[in-house]
């Protein structure tokens, strides 16, 4: 060959090559923003083009630092031919952008108050004040980062579905709240989004839609139901653009806290800043979609999040913790755990088409007395389950929860003792079980709660069956209006449909009121003023005066012992009658006034019983004769005695 031809051929061998590790040829996304990453062999800078997208987006460059690169680029639907360029180097890779058609809409709200500014904090005084660029840019972020690290979980690339424009831009709603700055700075954040509660779920029906408000007032972070809430003292750090997403996150510019709160965990420079807020402001929606905190040190759901731009980039920057720039493992990204992205890939709000529903029959945990075995029944099947210890435990950590996942056959039935369980995750004290069926519901409980559903024990809430009236030994039904409640007028209530939410209602047919209501999903529901917790039980009396009433009946005879808790469901103040009967005989009277557990009032009485004799729990509509607010929650528990 020759010395010249030995030559030419080193040559060629020494030239870079970019190989994109993480998308195949031909792949189709359903979400416009692609991230690329993959391994070159020469350090210098990289290029993306998208031929099919001449916007700025379309365009990108960043550094290669090491071997590894990451890089984004918008897409436009249909098919996209891209050409990444380092030097003289050139691969090609075509992918498909296929919008989601499903109905349901992630929206921003962008808040301030009825007076005054609509600026987000800034340090410096010539802020260009761009927040629709900067949300509309973080929103595709969070987008992109939920469905490649779904797909790093081992599942589809699914995410959830933002509200788009003609043009690909999120959807910016810049609102004033019915209240003046003044007003709103001397609430707390848990104040705050309660009042935007009801709001946002005027501005948006509940059913398929969620909402991020982004609140220019108040600090702090809040999730659940269908709104997220962050404050906006970050956003000012966030990238404008795909192009400016590598600056963002390496951005070393102090924080000057005299000017902005330091969301940065010490760290007290900008890229830290912003992937502590955007991370944040996911684990927020993340609550929205159902998920609890995790005991994964990178989880989205704990303070994982504090790492997000550890995703988007291969080299962390210096920062006030840090003095120089470092690498990191892989272990310490980011992430959706499995069992939480188990979860996430069969949640409705995930399905990039017209998705599946929330059926009426989810997951149901009980504990066997008789043989101490806690027995899961899911007709759907059970796609994951998890076992944690509860996170209020001094010594939970990442390695001390469990699970498993079930993909070529879904379970209907399964069965564990108590100490299994257990000594599985090293907590004698008790076990946070989630199951999820693929259907996408979620039902969480703590076994350690678990009395019963062995020969003698009645809970409430946890035998209620949305389908059956009567169910087994309770019937949910009313008495008719009196001066006094009357245990010989009551009359069943037929009528079962799906409130706001996902709440089950058994009601008289043709009335919104009275009614008994049960959440039987993992989530909080907040509809309105309304609270329902996860396995709540709650009874409205009617605007005319009928009373709500739940009824056991005792199967057999002997001594039972009676428990029952009323408390107000109502962010606003609860005025109630409630009553406990043993068939005619009024064992209880009281009256529920206030908000919450500050109003709560019990009842425990042990007494004799015969088969056929009833215990009524009932709730009326209180002094001031009118039902507005007084939803009350009933925690009712009956145990046969030895």
């Amino acid at each position: 060959m020759g010395l010249v031809g030995a030559l030419l051929a080193l040559a060629t061998t020494a030239r870079a090559e970019i190989k994109v590790t993480n998308l195949k040829d031909g792949e189709t996304l359903r979400y416009p923003i692609a991230f690329l990453r993959g391994t070159t062999d020469a350090l210098g800078e990289l290029r993306i083009t998208n031929q099919e997208n001449d916007r700025p987006d379309g365009t990108n460059a960043v550094p290669v630092e090491t071997t590894k690169f990451k890089i984004l680029v918008e897409l436009r639907p249909g098919v996209n031919h891209l050409t990444l360029t380092e030097g003289a180097e050139k691969t090609q890779i075509t992918l498909n952008y296929q919008p989601m058609t499903t109905p349901y809409r992630v929206h921003v709200l962008y808040v301030g108050a009825s007076d005054g500014e609509m600026n987000y904090p800034a340090e410096r005084a010539d802020d260009p004040q761009n927040y629709a660029e900067r949300l509309d840019t973080a929103l595709k972020l969070m987008q992109t980062f939920t469905a490649e690290r779904l797909h790093d979980a081992g599942f589809d690339r699914k995410t959830f579905p933002l509200d788009l424009d003609a043009n690909g831009r999120v959807v910016m709603h810049p609102l004033r709240f019915p209240l003046k700055a003044e007003e709103i700075k001397k609430l707390d954040s848990t104040a705050l989004w309660q009042k935007f509660y009801p709001w946002s779920g005027q501005l948006f029906s509940e059913d398929k839609n969620k909402c991020l408000i982004i609140t220019l007032y108040v600090g702090g972070a809040l999730g659940a139901g269908h709104q997220a809430m962050f404050g906006a003292p970050g956003v000012h750090v966030w990238p404008v653009s795909i192009r400016d997403v590598y600056r963002a996150f390496t951005d070393t510019t102090p924080i000057d806290a005299t000017k902005v709160q330091d969301d940065s965990i010490g760290r007290s420079v900008a890229w830290a800043q912003a992937a502590t807020t955007m991370g944040a402001a996911l684990h927020e929606l993340g609550h929205t979609f159902g998920l609890e905190h995790s005991p994964d040190a990178e989880s989205i759901m704990s303070r994982g999040f504090d790492h997000f731009n550890r995703f988007f980039t291969v080299v962390e920057p210096p920062s006030k913790a840090s003095p120089v720039s470092t690498t990191f493992p892989e272990a310490t990204i980011s992430q959706w755990e499995i069992p939480y992205a188990a979860r996430l890939s069969v949640n409705p709000w995930f399905q990039p088409d017209p998705p599946m529903v929330l059926t009426d029959k989810p997951p149901k945990i009980k504990f066997e007395a008789k043989t101490q075995a806690v027995v899961i029944t899911a007709p759907y099947g059970v796609r994951v389950i998890e076992f944690k210890p509860p996170l209020d435990r001094p010594d939970s950590t990442p390695q001390s929860g469990q699970y498993n996942l079930f993909v070529t056959e879904e379970p209907t039935n399964l069965r564990f003792t108590r100490d299994e369980v257990r000594r599985l995750v090293h907590s004698p004290a008790g076990v946070e079980i989630a199951v999820t069926d693929r259907q996408g519901n979620t039902v969480i409980i703590n076994e350690a709660t678990l009395n019963g559903n062995a020969e003698g024990f009645f809970n409430a809430a946890n035998d209620f069956n949305a389908g059956k009236n009567p169910n087994g030994a309770w019937r949910y039904g009313m008495y008719s209006p009196d001066t006094k409640p009357n245990p010989n007028s009551f009359q069943t209530y037929q009528d079962w449909v799906k409130g706001a939410g996902g709440v089950d209602v058994r009601r008289y047919p043709g009335n919104v009121d009275p009614n008994v209501t049960h959440n039987g999903l993992a989530r909080t529901i907040l509809q309105g003023t309304l609270t329902w917790e996860s396995n709540a039980l709650t009874l409205l009396p009617s605007w005319q005066g009928f009373y709500s009433v739940v009824r056991w009946t005792c199967p057999k005879d002997g001594r039972y012992r009676v428990e029952a808790t009323f408390q107000g469901a109502d962010m606003r103040p609860t005025s109630t009658d409630i009553h406990v009967f043993h068939d005619l005989t009024s064992l209880y009277e009281e009256a529920v006034e206030g908000v919450g557990a500050a109003g709560a009032k019990r009842f425990d009485q042990t007494l004799p019983m015969k088969a056929g004799e009833n215990i009524d729990f009932v709730v009326g509509w209180g002094r001031n004769k009118n039902n507005l607010n007084d939803a009350t929650a009933l925690d009712a528990k009956i145990t046969l005695q030895p």
